[in-house]
């Protein structure tokens, strides 16, 4: 060390020191408090509703049934039912969806709620700046079928692709800026609601049935 800095540094030294014993004894709300104002404390990423519950596995190759007896049910990363897959939801099963998480259907999907007990999907994040998920995804040749399922926070909440089939009937989307992506004309929603906070849904070339079907918002016709 250059002989000359060292009654520099020693002053710096006795400074920090001084400073630090005046904010122990006159200010200790200061002291006492972070370093670092921590932005969890305003912005709590990933806080989940849930912590345990039974968790569907990320890949569904063979036959999963859930009942009211597995709730709460997790979806907790992107999850595919392959197409040798079948997944089987019965009434009153309540599923809780992380942030970002969606569900792909490749092979079987049956969700079968009814009037007096319907199957929920809503987010699992307690903070609302996190609670949007990616939504059901049905790709070409699954089988579809949803009846009396509420969906909420998911955007978009669901996605026809190309060549899909599905019969979505007595479902009730909120609190989605998308509630529906059509893209296929063997896609049939019936008997169902869409609040959304911009686009009810999105068809391309797909005449979508406002008789039997309310939404609150625009419905936007893409061409191809």
């Amino acid at each position: 060390m250059n002989r000359h800095n060292a009654p520099i540094l020693a002053s710096l030294a006795l400074l920090l020191l001084s400073g630090a014993f005046f904010a122990e004894k006159y200010a200790p709300e200061v002291w006492n408090s972070p370093l670092l104002a921590t932005k969890t404390s305003q912005y709590q990423l990933h806080t989940p509703l849930f912590p345990l519950g039974t968790h569907i596995p990320s890949d569904i190759r063979g036959a999963l049934t859930l009942t009211p007896q597995h709730n709460p049910v997790l979806i907790t990363v992107p999850t595919i039912i392959h197409s040798s897959g079948t997944l089987t939801i019965e009434p009153g099963v309540n599923i809780f969806v992380h942030e970002n998480a969606y569900l792909i259907n490749q092979g079987t999907l049956h969700i079968n709620g009814n009037q007096a007990s319907p199957v929920s999907f809503t987010s699992n994040e307690l903070n609302p700046q996190n609670r949007t998920w990616a939504g059901l995804i049905i790709e070409p040749s699954s089988t579809t079928t949803l009846n009396h399922v509420t969906l909420q926070y998911a955007t978009p909440t669901l996605t026809c692709q190309p060549g899909s089939h599905a019969s979505l009937s007595h479902l009730k989307i909120t609190d989605t800026h998308l509630g529906l992506y059509l893209d296929s004309s063997a896609c049939l929603l019936t008997d169902s609601q869409i609040i959304s906070q911009r686009a009810g849904a999105i068809t391309k070339n797909n005449p979508f049935d406002l008789k039997t079907n309310f939404v609150n918002a625009p419905i936007p016709i893409e061409e191809h």
